[in-house]
């Protein structure tokens, strides 16, 4: 099990946000793209969901990854008024943003040395053996960095906060 992980907790999540939505498990597999069976294991705990699903679980049932994943939802959001609904809301969505602005400024800074290098290589247009291996590894850097900037891009992207989350209690 993954530290930080609270199986039981993310189980009776599933559970209930599920039920209190009036859902099958049959209608929330349909819903993520999954078969009946994954939701009676998630359920059950006998399997943990990929990453992936619990952010479709997350966006459809208008909760934080975090607070499914982490916090009996049942004890959180139950009690919780619409203003408070919103309140959370919005500071999750200024979060998420926030994140977001540090990404364009991780680019930024990436881009920068990319041009630095591109300079210093129309400068020095013949390298030492040395300076070839440099190049070498800075090439698998810029390979991996290419990779982690596009995946944390896209899992951004993906835990966006829809505009017109509604509390529990709303939907009642």
């Amino acid at each position: 099990m993954k530290e930080g992980f609270n199986c039981d907790i993310l189980r009776s999540n599933i559970r209930y946000l599920r039920k209190k939505m009036n859902l099958s498990q049959e209608d929330l597999a349909t819903m993520i793209g999954l078969n009946r069976g994954n939701i009676a294991s998630y359920e059950s705990g006998t399997a943990e969901p990929r990453i992936a699903n619990l952010v479709k679980m997350s966006k459809l049932f208008s909760v934080p990854l975090a607070d499914l994943t982490e916090k009996k939802i049942c004890e959180k959001y139950v009690s919780m008024s619409a203003e408070e609904w919103q309140k959370e809301s919005d500071r999750m969505s200024a979060e998420l943003n926030n994140q977001l602005d540090r990404l364009k400024v991780t680019k930024t800074y990436y881009s920068s040395i990319l041009n630095c290098k591109k300079m210093f290589k129309e400068n020095n247009p013949v390298l030492s053996d040395d300076a070839l291996e440099l190049e070498m590894y800075f090439k698998q850097l810029q390979t991996l960095t290419d990779k982690i900037l596009k995946t944390q891009t896209e899992f951004l992207d993906r835990l966006s906060i829809p505009t017109d989350c509604k509390s529990p209690q709303e939907d009642s």
